[in-house]
């Protein structure tokens, strides 16, 4: 019985740490720390122009989202720029308006936003081609608890558009 139950655990503790066998890019993680810091809306906004220039036509993504309501963990199929599939913690989002999902070009608008406006925003940018936004972390205001928000990329992969 009790080497049933071990084996069971194990199995269970496996599961948890796999991504399953849809997850369509294992091995393409991305380290969000180890991107360049960017300095202002100005240098942003030449990254985000160099993303729309090589961008592939599609591409896998998934960001993390911190904040107070707790971690979400989102996956965006990207085909001609527009959203073909979301999953939010591993399953399809409900049909909630307040929602808002992002491509990699929201995400640097977001960023764009937040260095114009918010007390305070920091990103990061995977240098190269295309310009990957790996982090962003906004306060709007200081005086208000709990309204800070973190996105995080964990993972990204160009994704062949023939087959779609």
């Amino acid at each position: 019985m009790r080497t049933l139950l071990l084996a069971a655990l194990a199995l269970s503790l496996a599961a948890c740490d796999s991504t399953g066998d849809d997850w369509p890019f294992a091995g393409s993680e991305v380290d969000a720390e180890a991107g360049m810091a960017v300095a202002d809306a100005g240098a942003l906004a030449e990254l985000r122009a160099e993303w729309v220039a090589s961008a592939p036509d599609g591409y896998w993504l998934r960001y993390e989202t911190l904040c107070f309501c707790g971690p979400l963990v989102t996956d965006v199929r990207v085909i001609g720029g527009e959203i073909a599939e979301v999953r939010i913690n591993g399953e399809a989002p409900s049909e909630d308006p307040a929602f808002e999902a992002f491509t990699v070009l929201g995400l640097y608008d977001q960023a764009i936003l937040a260095y114009g406006g918010a007390d305070s925003a920091f990103a990061r940018v995977r240098p190269g081609a295309p310009p990957l936004l790996v982090s962003l972390s906004v306060d709007e205001v200081f005086e208000i608890a709990d309204e800070e928000v973190t996105y995080r990329v964990t993972a990204y992969a160009p994704l062949d558009v023939s087959s779609y």
